[in-house]
């Protein structure tokens, strides 16, 4: 655990559990490149997002490119502060590789349903 940690301070250990997914904060199954960890003072639990997510080569280089992906906050995190988020990559050792590439910018739109215009419909 000691090395992974000097390699990633944000690494996270799951108890594995052949028979139970991986699960968030929220107690819901985490979906790999589509569950997040957020900040929830600024995004709730369960919030869905559209996000352009920037596509990175396999050694971790930005490509220009970005990707635009639903996207849905079920965990957080304590290195989670503010207008940042955390994708859930999956397990096993290439989701952990990718996982720590991914320190870039790009944007996101959090997802409301909308009021009426004039009164109930």
């Amino acid at each position: 655990m000691r090395e992974l940690l000097e390699q990633n301070a944000s690494f996270v250990f799951f108890k594995p559990q052949s028979f139970v997914p991986v699960r968030g904060a929220s107690a819901v199954p985490l979906i790999a490149k589509a569950s997040v960890a957020s900040d929830k003072t600024l995004i709730p639990p369960g919030t869905a997002l559209l996000a352009e997510i920037p596509v990175l080569d396999n050694a971790g280089k930005f490509t220009g490119r970005y990707e635009m992906r639903m996207m849905i906050a079920l965990d957080v995190g304590g290195a989670i502060k503010g207008h940042h988020f955390d994708i859930y990559h999956g397990t096993g050792h290439e989701a952990g590789r990718m996982a720590g590439f991914y320190n870039h910018y790009g944007r996101v739109w959090v997802l409301k349903k909308s009021q009426p215009l004039f009164g109930h419909m």
